[in-house]
């Protein structure tokens, strides 16, 4: 970095100095011994944008998983943020670590440096958190992470003896997309037409509110059977039967149908003398026939 020779020092107010003795402490050095005992001069400068060779924070959402339904209402939300290695910056750390999230008014503070409390800097950060009372619906997190550091270099003209130190800071950022869906898929059935001739199948057809991951039935109260949609129950013996649809939405709920009562029956056979009746006139036609016939052949 190329400093202007001409640029003179300054006299910082409060909060830019303790700012010096934040770079100094990091740096390992001592304010007290400065043009004493020690040669070596250090000055804060004013703070510059960071070079092309520095990158932001790496921020991973751990959880809630990108592009996920969840079927509740709290959610873990957890996240690694680390700084990245610069080969021009020195003395990396984290000024503050806060996400927004779309359900919630502002941003939530996860870390934040205050040099006045004396806590010492981190460059890696780790949390697990429950959100809670998330509403339904579709919802992002945005998670931001704020590093800062220095660059170093010797005042022109002084030689070895003073270092000036430029503060930058840089941010980088992470999302995740999620939806919150605690309710049951709706699900009916189809009117089903009763099987009165015997025949072993009937079709079975429904309908369902929103997307579906999974359907099932269950007949008669067995074991659920596994489909891709509508399709047709066959084997059914004559009598009473009954069937009920489940359906599995994305984030894992279960809606169910109504049960539902059919009937496969055999037609009924005819009673014993209306079987004869016709059989019966048949006969007489065909004596009438016959009659007529010979009596017309006797002339």
């Amino acid at each position: 970095m190329i400093c202007n020779q001409q640029e003179t020092r300054r006299v910082f107010p409060a909060v830019t100095f303790i700012l010096a003795l934040l770079f100094l402490v990091v740096a390992g050095t001592q304010l007290g011994n400065l043009g004493k005992a020690n040669p070596y001069q250090f000055v804060l400068m004013d703070e510059v944008p960071p070079d092309a060779n520095t990158k932001p924070p790496t921020v991973s959402i751990l959880s809630p998983e990108n592009n996920t339904a969840y079927a509740a209402n709290n959610v873990e939300f957890s996240l690694n943020v680390s700084v990245k290695y610069s080969s021009t910056a020195s003395a990396l750390f984290f000024w503050k670590i806060y996400y927004e999230a779309d359900w919630q008014s502002g941003f939530t503070t996860l870390y934040e440096f205050i040099p006045e409390t004396g806590m010492s800097t981190i460059s890696e950060f780790n949390t697990i958190l429950n959100l809670t009372r998330i509403p339904e619906g579709n919802h992002t997190i945005i998670v931001y992470a704020t590093e800062g550091g220095r660059y170093e270099e010797s005042e022109p003209g002084s030689g070895v003896f003073v270092t000036l130190y430029y503060p930058f800071r840089i941010t980088g950022f992470s999302s995740v997309s999620f939806s919150v869906d605690t309710t049951p898929p709706s699900v009916a059935i189809l009117p089903l037409e009763n099987k009165t001739n015997g025949i072993p199948y009937i079709q079975l057809n429904f309908l369902v509110n929103e997307p579906v991951l999974q359907f099932m039935y269950s007949l008669d109260g067995k074991d659920n059977v596994t489909v891709a949609g509508n399709t047709t129950l066959t084997g059914l013996s004559d009598g009473e039967h009954n069937v009920t649809v489940y359906a599995k939405d994305i984030a894992g709920n279960i809606g169910a149908s109504e049960t539902v009562t059919f009937t496969v029956a055999k037609p009924e056979p005819l009673p014993t003398a209306l079987a004869i009746a016709p059989l019966a006139s048949v006969a007489i036609i065909i004596s009438v026939g016959l009659l007529i016939y010979f009596k017309k052949r006797s002339h």
